[in-house]
């Protein structure tokens, strides 16, 4: 049996372990605190092995240096990929690892007021993927009831009912809450 090693208060490229943390299937995971304050939680070999430098702040920080005209691939910060028209934007919620958001998602997050949900996409209505304009985005989503009872499907339409609410009361009454 391996013996088990202690790395409380060892530091890892910007994270430093706290506590261990309850192990799930046998293997140890280590608490750290990353330099910008976030906690967590990281097996054992991610940390020894230098495969975890950070909470994400230390890629977040790469896709924001990427982001700018200063880098010798920046090419006016959108480019498109698979149709879609994609924007340099680090800071946008719904923005993946490269600091890049999908421009027809930025303009639906922008209208709505809030990021997408898990399980939200939108659909160009006319098919071009290139035309951002709201007045050609729909938004779209995947989720449906896990069983078809009946106190299953109410439960559902409740559910969708208060996540949506929102935005239904702006359709009906012309932007008004």
């Amino acid at each position: 049996m391996p013996r088990k090693i202690n790395i409380i208060n060892e530091r890892f490229n910007r994270l430093t372990v706290i506590a261990e943390h309850p192990s799930y299937g046998g293997k140890t995971r280590w608490l750290c605190r990353c330099d910008c304050g976030i906690e967590k939680v990281i097996a054992t070999g991610s940390l020894t092995q230098g495969l975890v430098k950070s909470c994400g702040c230390l890629l977040r920080e790469s896709a924001k240096s990427r982001c700018r005209d200063k880098h010798p691939a920046w090419n006016g910060g959108s480019s498109i990929v698979n149709g879609y028209v994609y924007k340099c934007n680090p800071e946008h919620p719904n923005a993946g690892k490269s600091g890049r958001v999908a421009e027809h998602i930025e303009v639906m997050t922008n209208h709505l007021g809030r990021k997408l949900l898990n399980g939200e996409s939108v659909h160009h209505l006319n098919g071009i993927r290139t035309d951002n304009r709201i007045e050609n985005l729909e938004l779209w989503t995947k989720r449906q009831p896990a069983g078809q009872r009946v106190e299953d499907k109410i439960a559902y339409a409740i559910d969708i009912l208060l996540t949506y609410k929102t935005e239904m009361l702006k359709t009906a009454y012309g932007g008004e809450e």
